[in-house]
């Protein structure tokens, strides 16, 4: 990947390649709309935030079963198999997962707030008929 004697190379700790591009991205194309700068700001600081503690403690448990979206979605396209519905599954359990951490907390936050008013009622339905069709 990159070089550890670039900057980039010092800051990259991510796990995925997706991620490690979008940091890239972020470095050599920053923001400049000074709304979208400020919004970006308030995320990390509610991410940082104690009431996040716990959905920051429990995230990489969920975010390590999601497949690579872009390239799940694209081959779903081209021609689905078992493989890629099986990825598509494993999104919606970690959705599912993550809004039901988030809910089951008893901390509040607007962050937290607003992920525990999540919908997820079509997101099991997908993945009950996913289940169905699979079996």
């Amino acid at each position: 990947q990159w070089s550890s004697r670039k900057i980039i190379g010092l800051m990259n700790n991510c796990r995925s390649k997706a991620a490690g591009k979008m940091l890239r991205g972020m470095c050599f194309r920053p923001l400049q709309d000074v709304d979208k700068i400020s919004e970006r700001q308030d995320l990390i600081e509610a991410l940082m935030s104690p009431a996040c503690s716990i959905l920051l403690d429990e995230l990489p448990r969920f975010m390590s079963k999601i497949p690579n979206i872009r390239s799940t979605l694209s081959a779903l396209k081209q021609r689905p198999t078992g493989v890629l519905v099986h990825g598509i599954l494993q999104l919606c359990q970690a959705v599912i997962g993550i809004v039901d951490l988030v809910k089951s907390s008893n901390q509040s936050h607007p962050l937290i707030d607003k992920i525990k008013s999540i919908g997820i009622a079509n997101v099991k339905a997908l993945s009950r008929m996913i289940i169905e069709i699979v079996d």
